[in-house]
């Protein structure tokens, strides 16, 4: 069910695209002493470098899910309607319709964005502890997509746990 594969392709593309680089940007202002400059002139670097990447995610990222699960529902209506032609429109619509439904979208965003937030905080964690040059900036970006992996299954299984229960109405099986 889409409720539960577009929340871990989300946290995947989103660990390995904005998760390590957010590490990567941090960690080189860490090791060029960009940070402790934001330090010596008054400037909060925790809130100027994480908080406002947190709030912008918060911004952008709803739209961005939303965009990717209303493109994956129109590319499998056309796989299926348009393109291999066994399915008629309105039967593709009642199995799409049978099997989740319009609260299940929106557990589905919380899904995406719970990650999403688990992510952003681990990335900027990583970077804003980065250490040892570009060689522990690297280290520290590994590091932080090894984190996000396991997070994203962990906010995912608890996320279907708390929304769906033992029963995701995943249509699989007998």
């Amino acid at each position: 069910s889409r409720s539960e594969i577009m929340p871990y392709a989300f946290g995947y593309m989103m660990s390995a695209k904005v998760g390590t680089g957010l590490v990567a940007e941090i960690g080189a202002m860490r090791i060029t002493d960009e940070v402790d400059a934001l330090e010596v002139m008054g400037i909060s670097s925790m809130t100027f470098l994480c908080a406002t990447r947190l709030l912008a995610s918060f911004m952008v990222l709803p739209f961005m899910y939303l965009a990717a699960v209303g493109a994956g529902f129109f590319a499998s209506y056309l796989a299926v309607v348009q393109q291999i032609g066994e399915v008629s429109s309105g039967g593709f619509f009642l199995i799409f319709w049978m099997f989740q439904n319009p609260p299940d979208l929106l557990y589905s965003l919380i899904k995406g964005m719970a990650m999403a937030t688990v992510i952003v905080i681990v990335g900027t964690y990583y970077g804003y502890t980065a250490g040892g040059g570009p060689v522990g900036v690297g280290t520290a970006t590994a590091k932080s997509m090894v984190l996000n992996t396991v997070m994203v299954h962990l906010v995912g299984m608890l996320g279907t746990q708390i929304f769906w229960g033992a029963n995701p109405r995943a249509p699989i099986g007998g």
